[in-house]
């Protein structure tokens, strides 16, 4: 495992897809995605690392930092010499973190920008699933789901933060390997040593990890998952029945596209 990666735990296969995408030389989007404190970022930020280190043109670019717009996003690419490396026909990736931000920019990225650079990586790290229409694009296409890390890996997080092997084997059992759940873990590591119980430490997880999830969604959408989670499946119907709205097509789709969303034949 590269240097940068030795605190990275249990991402081992999803970097060496990430490098041998790079490596292949092809115009390439890698679209990064899951729930909110997947660890989409810490990945994200450890392939940049090592790609510099080996001397890449690596760039990354927070959504949430600039205007969601053309003009927006063509400045920042600009100010990190994505434009001089693309005359130049330099191979090296542009990771825009947040992706989910540029939303109403996802076509226009996908018909005009991505064309337009041949030499490129395009990393898209967002909570949101990829428009279906990226497969399509003309550029290799490769979507890339993050999942919760495994017992072993979520164990080493948990001691490499400063716990005994009891309290990890227990702070594993309450957070099942979320990495912002052992990070928050491990943040409070002193309830795990006591006696404070399982359940309480639980719920104290969950309003946390809540409160993460819901920070950045509309009003519309924060009720439309308030009355989703009352029931075992949602259709179009039913949803704008529970939100007393004539139809619900908008929010349905919005909603469908979150990551913390899973798509059923009958319904959500």
């Amino acid at each position: 495992m590269p240097a940068k990666l030795k605190n990275v735990y249990g991402r081992d296969s999803e970097f060496a897809i990430l490098l041998n995408t790079f490596e292949s030389g092809a115009r390439a989007v890698v679209h990064l995605h899951g729930i909110p404190g997947i660890g989409k970022s810490t990945l994200l930020h450890a392939l940049i690392s090592h790609l510099r280190d080996k001397g890449h043109a690596a760039v990354v670019v927070d959504c949430r930092a600039i205007e969601p717009t053309e003009h927006g996003l063509l400045g920042a690419l600009r100010e990190a010499g994505v434009a001089d490396r693309t005359r130049k026909r330099v191979r090296g990736i542009v990771a825009l973190d947040n992706y989910e931000q540029l939303q109403l920019l996802d076509s226009w990225i996908r018909e005009q920008l991505v064309p337009r650079q041949p030499d490129l990586l395009l990393l898209l790290a967002t909570r949101r699933f990829p428009h279906p229409a990226w497969m399509n694009s003309g550029a290799t296409f490769v979507s890339l789901r993050l999942d919760e890390l495994g017992r072993e890996p979520a164990l080493r997080v948990l001691q490499a933060g400063g716990m005994s092997q009891a309290a990890a084997r227990r702070a594993y059992g309450l957070t099942r390997g979320h990495p912002m759940a052992l990070r928050l873990a491990i943040s409070s590591g002193r309830k795990f040593l006591n006696d404070i119980p399982g359940d309480l430490v639980r719920h104290q997880v969950i309003m946390q990890l809540a409160d993460i999830f819901l920070a950045d969604l509309d009003l519309a959408t924060r009720r439309a998952l308030e009355a989703m989670s009352t029931v075992r499946r949602t259709t179009q119907t039913l949803l704008a029945a529970m939100l007393d709205l004539p139809e619900a097509a908008d929010i349905y789709d919005r909603i469908q596209g979150l990551s913390v969303i899973e798509r059923r034949n009958d319904g959500l």
